[in-house]
């Protein structure tokens, strides 16, 4: 409690947070690692690094604040600053972060909410929110817990939507969900605007023809997310082993890492898979490579679900998509179009994948439907997106005319 004290009364100061120009606060949990400074991998880091650019392009001096094991400041780039405040990774200590922060979001002219929990109760006006999908729809735990958790959520994004300007949310899901809370709900959602994620058109190259043809004959299935319970990485071994014992002739592999990369691996030997399934901790700087083989991608994800990275990404290649009917999946797959979305089950994860490569002309169909969708997903329309957002919210100086805005070239994966 003597801790906690401290912290309260003890907020980080800086004079950099006068208001000698323009500045933006980005707030989240965690952007860097909470005890090292490299960028974390997945979707929310990634939006982060990329709003930091948009707003030190638009003139802002920008501060990325975070959750980390010890105060410290960080030079993350040119006019981007990282501040790292004592405080745990925890649930409970998101008002603590937010009290610490205070200052900093006090001082801000345009104020950013990263992780939509981290600045409650003291939202900002002069701000805006990016809400990534709904994480807790856990299913084990009390009804009685779970329905607490639920109810916890909802006042914490309906006060962030009753003070910031705009909550920008990767899917439908959750906008959806804030109308189940009658009329307060519904007022929340009219401050929620539907963006989702994005990938690299400079990396994520559109396939030629004869790689398709090539991606299907080779019938390689590739898993490209974290090892963990809720993304469905035992799942996947499952229906490899199903695919397996159907006589069904292919190749896998799964990328990344993750609490459930043992359990993973100990299941492979199991099945006795090892020849079958290449278990790597490949670089996600490396996964466009990763992918420019695979046949299908298979997003196997059993809950807590925003719009999967993954699943863009593959789209983004040309390569059909099997995924389940979690969180915003079903705003970005589009069943017997570009893929298939199918109940977190095993068997009906092999039939969809025997189902795509069927043929080479179902799945020439379901390939070049994904090279289609692609303008949908590029960096540069949410780029462009995100600032019309913020300049229709008020957010943006008048002196950022249309012309004034600096066109950005696509992000460099970190």
């Amino acid at each position: 409690m003597r801790w906690i004290g401290w912290c309260i009364t003890n907020p980080i100061q800086d004079d950099r947070f006068k208001k000698q120009s323009m500045t933006a606060a980005i707030m989240v949990t965690t952007f860097l690692g909470y005890e090292h400074d490299r960028v974390q991998h997945g979707g929310r880091p990634r939006i982060v690094r990329d709003v930091a650019y948009m707003l030190r392009d638009l003139g802002f001096l920008v501060t990325i604040a975070q959750k980390g094991s010890r105060d410290r400041t960080i030079l993350f780039d040119d006019g981007i600053t990282v501040r790292k405040y004592k405080v745990p990774v925890r649930s409970w200590s998101d008002v603590l972060f937010a009290l610490r922060t205070r200052p900093l979001v006090r001082a801000a002219d345009v104020c950013c909410y990263a992780s939509c929990e981290d600045g409650f109760p003291f939202f900002a006006k002069r701000s805006f929110g990016i809400q990534h999908g709904i994480w807790w729809d856990k299913p084990h735990g009390s009804f009685i817990t779970r329905n607490l958790v639920s109810q916890l959520q909802f006042w914490r994004l309906a006060a962030l939507c009753k003070s910031a300007a705009r909550v920008i949310c990767v899917d439908t899901n959750v906008i959806n969900w804030l109308r189940l809370y009658g009329s307060i709900g519904h007022k929340a959602a009219e401050k929620c605007t539907y963006l989702p994620n994005y990938f690299d058109t400079a990396v994520f190259t559109p396939p030629t023809r004869f790689l398709i043809e090539a991606r299907f004959s080779g019938r390689h299935l590739i898993y490209v997310r974290r090892f963990e319970r809720p993304r469905g990485a035992l799942l996947f071994v499952e229906m490899c082993k199903l695919l397996r014992d159907r006589g069904f002739q292919f190749s896998a592999s799964m990328i990344g890492w993750g609490n459930e990369q043992a359990a993973v691996c100990a299941l492979i030997e199991k099945y006795g898979l090892e020849e079958t399934i290449r278990v790597a901790e490949a670089d996600f700087d490396a996964v466009s490579e990763i992918l420019r083989t695979a046949a299908v991608a298979i997003v196997p994800t059993i809950y807590s679900e925003g719009t999967s990275l993954s699943c863009i990404e593959a789209i983004g290649m040309g390569i059909p998509v099997v995924t389940t009917d979690v969180g915003g999946l079903g705003n970005l797959v589009i069943p017997g179009f570009n893929g298939y979305i199918v109940k977190a089950s095993a068997d009906q994860l092999a039939t969809s994948v025997e189902a795509a490569l069927s043929s080479l002309d179902q799945y020439m169909s379901l390939a070049t439907h994904c090279i289609q969708m692609r303008d949908s997903f590029t960096f540069g329309k949410w780029r462009e997106s995100v600032i019309h957002i913020l300049r229709e919210s008020g957010l943006l100086p008048e002196a950022h005319s249309e012309a004034a805005i600096p066109a950005a070239p696509e992000p460099t994966r970190a």
